[in-house]
C-alpha cells in the first residue's frame, strides 16, 4: 500500500502485506484504523502526525517498528507491543499520549529518542525475561551497558550501581518533569538527555559524574536550581560539553562543600492556593504576546 487517506479501510483479503513510508502521515481526522494481521511491515513516518489517532493495532507479524512511524500521535493514549516486536527504532513512538508502556521480552534493540516527549507516560516496564532490557522505578534499562535508555515523569533512576549512564533522549521533551535526582553511580549523562524538558526546574547530580554530553540540557530554561552531592572543586572537574547553558546559568548547591545542606525548594505549582507566582506570570505575559500579536496581524491586513 502506497498512500492512504482520512477515509482509507486496509484490504484485509491478502493483497497488502506492507505500508509504505508516509502512507497516512498527517492524515488529521482518522481517529482510529485496523491494520490487518497479513500486514508485516509498517514503513518510516507511516502514521506520523495524525492528530487524532486514537485506536490502532500492531499486527503479530510486523517485527519493527520503524522511524517516526507513530511520532506526533497525541490522542493516541494507550498501545500494545506485539510479542513478536525486536526493533523500536529511533522516534518511533515520540510526542504520543501513552500513560504506561510495556517492552516485550522479544524487543532487543530500542533507538534513540523512541519515547522522546511522552510527557503523560509514567508506568514504564520491561517484561520478565528480556535478555536486553529491565525495567527499575519506571526506568528501561540495558542491562549490560548499565545505561538508562527511556525514562518518564516519574522515574527514580535506581542508586544501586545498575545505571552509570543517561542515555541519549531518555528524559527529552517530557514538558511534566519538574525535578529528578541523578545518583552518585551515574557516571554519564549523555548527549540531549534531557533537552527541551522545560519545566524541569531543580535537578540532584551525583558527584560520580565525570560528563555531561552535548545538549544534555539544552532547553530546560527553567532550570534554577542545580544540586551537586559533591564539593566546588569536584564539579569544576566534570567535563560539560557544548549546548548546556541552562545547566551553567543555575544556580550551583555544593552539597560537599563543610556547608550545611540545602533542601531543594519545590517549584512553583499554578494550582496551589497562592496561584504559584511563576505560573501566573508566565501565562500572562503569553496571553499579552497574543493580543500584541492578533493587533499586529490586523493592522497588515488593513
Amino acid at each position: 500500500m502506497v498512500t492512504g487517506c482520512d477515509n482509507s479501510v486496509i484490504p484485509d483479503d491478502g493483497s497488502v502485506t506492507a505500508i509504505g513510508d508516509f502512507a497516512f502521515a498527517q492524515c488529521q481526522k482518522i481517529e482510529e484504523i485496523t491494520i490487518p494481521q497479513g500486514v508485516t511491515e509498517i514503513g518510516d513516518t507511516a502514521f506520523a502526525g495524525c492528530h487524532s489517532l486514537a485506536d490502532v493495532t500492531i499486527p503479530n507479524g510486523v517485527t519493527v517498528i520503524e522511524p517516526n512511524t507513530f511520532a506526533a500521535c497525541p490522542s493516541l493514549t494507550e498501545i500494545t507491543i506485539p510479542q513478536n516486536i525486536t526493533t523500536i527504532e529511533y522516534n518511533a513512538f515520540a510526542v504520543c499520549g501513552f500513560t504506561e508502556i510495556t517492552i516485550p521480552k522479544s524487543v532487543t534493540s530500542i533507538g534513540e529518542s523512541a519515547f522522546r516527549g511522552c510527557s503523560d507516560l509514567s508506568v514504564l516496564t520491561v517484561e520478565a525475561g528480556n535478555p536486553v532490557y529491565h525495567s527499575a522505578g519506571n526506568c528501561v534499562i540495558e542491562t549490560a551497558s548499565k545505561t538508562l535508555a527511556v525514562g518518564c515523569r516519574a522515574s527514580v533512576i535506581p542508586d544501586d550501581g545498575s545505571v552509570t549512564a543517561i542515555g541519549e533522549s531518555a528524559f527529552g521533551q517530557i514538558e511534566t518533569l519538574t525535578s529528578i535526582t541523578v545518583p552518585d553511580c551515574v557516571t554519564e549523562i549523555g548527549k540531549t538527555a534531557f533537552s527541551k524538558s522545560s519545566n524541569l526546574a531543580s535537578i540532584t547530580l551525583g558527584k560520580g559524574l565525570t560528563n555531561v554530553g552535548n545538549s544534555a540540557f539544552y532547553g530546560c530554561d527553567s532550570l534554577r536550581d542545580v544540586y551537586f552531592t559533591g564539593t566546588e572543586s569536584e564539579w569544576d572537574a566534570v567535563e560539560k560539553e557544548y549546548g548546556n547553558d541552562p545547566l551553567l546559568e543555575a544556580e550551583l548547591h555544593c552539597l560537599n562543600d563543610g556547608k550545611p545542606p540545602v533542601v531543594p525548594e519545590k517549584p512553583d505549582d499554578p494550582d496551589e492556593p497562592d496561584g504559584g507566582k511563576t505560573g501566573f506570570l508566565q501565562r500572562f505575559l503569553d496571553f499579552f504576546r497574543r493580543i500584541i500579536d492578533f493587533f499586529t496581524n490586523l493592522f497588515k491586513r488593513k
